[in-house]
């Protein structure tokens, strides 16, 4: 029989929807939970209700608490046998910077881009979980740092064998990031969910959202290699800026 492990993905925004985020995901109680944009002053108490965290950050961000670590935290209730992150494209030297929207350029030189990986354990079976928080561009349109930063998310993945792909990708269905990426491996979020995003939620407001076409943008993935086959997938409102991407991972 397959052994199946429960997932949840999802862009929390900081320390804006942790009030909506925590009881979410202590009332349903998923074994791993793939969390992009999280302060790390906020793992702690998170690992209290969802288990250890593997967190990587990307840079340092405002916060009402003063100018914070921010990035990438992968938390299990199961055992991590092994965790790693790997660089794929942004800030080369070791140090964090100050997040500088100035520019797209400001942007990508004051972020590094990781792919966080995780290997759990569950019964005789291991899973191997990655997650990112790939480059923003404005309206979701491409550009060249987009493309070169995905071959080199290729790149690194390539090397990490069979695995479940989660996160934030900046990069909608029907555009060329997301369908290159899709071409590559399964897209396994139904077709009948058109927006990844929360109106209600999402900082614009819902007129704003509704007029820029944001209804629908999905630009958050779960991706699969063949290894893997993910179920009952769903996406769940009021919960961040971002749905919450539920499923069940099987092997």
């Amino acid at each position: 029989m397959p052994v199946p492990i429960s997932l949840v993905s999802v862009n929390v925004e900081g320390e804006r929807h942790l009030d909506l985020v925590t009881p979410f995901l202590k009332k349903l109680g998923p074994e791993v939970v793939c969390m992009q944009e999280l302060f790390e002053a906020d793992v702690s108490a998170l690992e209290a209700v969802l288990g250890p965290c593997f967190f990587v950050p990307m840079m340092l961000h405002k916060s009402v608490r003063g100018l914070l670590p921010w990035g990438i935290g992968i938390f299990s209730r199961l055992p991590l046998r092994q965790s790693f992150s790997l660089q794929y494209a942004g800030r080369e030297e070791d140090s964090l910077a100050p997040f500088d929207t100035t520019s797209l350029v400001t942007r990508y030189r004051t972020q590094k881009y990781p792919l966080v990986v995780v290997k759990i354990g569950k019964e005789d079976s291991d899973f191997t979980i990655a997650t990112t928080h790939f480059p923003w561009t404005p309206d979701g349109r491409p550009n060249d740092f987009q493309r070169e930063s995905l071959a080199a998310l290729f790149a690194a993945l390539d090397g990490i064998g069979e695995f479940v792909l989660c996160g934030d990708f900046n990069a909608p269905r029907g555009m060329e990031i997301f369908d290159t990426i899709a071409g590559r491996y399964k897209d396994t979020i139904p077709s009948e969910y058109k927006t990844s995003l929360d109106g209600s939620l999402h900082r614009v407001g819902l007129e704003v959202f509704t007029k820029e076409g944001m209804d629908t943008f999905m630009v958050d993935g779960l991706f699969s290699t063949p290894e893997y086959d993910v179920r009952e997938v769903s996406l769940v409102n009021g919960v961040s800026d971002h749905c919450a991407i539920v499923a069940t991972i099987c092997r």
